[in-house]
């Protein structure tokens, strides 16, 4: 008998809608996706930010010469440090 209870109020458990067929809307759900959306942002900013400074330094890389060592042991540290 509680089994069927439970189907029957399942629907509008699990569309979020009142009995008004409202659409449920809390606030507190709404500033948490915000926030997710602002740290993704963040994450995919960041990722290409590496990714640029990356590619940069693979130029920076084949420009040196190669009586230069101490650059491009400098630069191959950094392009390590980038790629970890």
């Amino acid at each position: 008998m509680k089994f069927f209870f439970l189907f029957l109020f399942m629907p509008m458990i699990a569309f979020s809608q009142s009995e008004t067929g409202e659409i449920v809307v809390d606030p507190t759900i709404r500033l948490r996706c915000e926030t997710l959306q602002i740290k993704k942002n963040r994450k995919i900013e960041n990722k290409e930010g590496l990714l640029k400074a990356l590619e940069k330094n693979k130029k920076l890389l084949q420009e040196t010469p190669y009586n230069r060592t101490s650059i491009r042991e400098k630069l191959s540290e950094n392009q390590e440090s980038l790629i970890e």
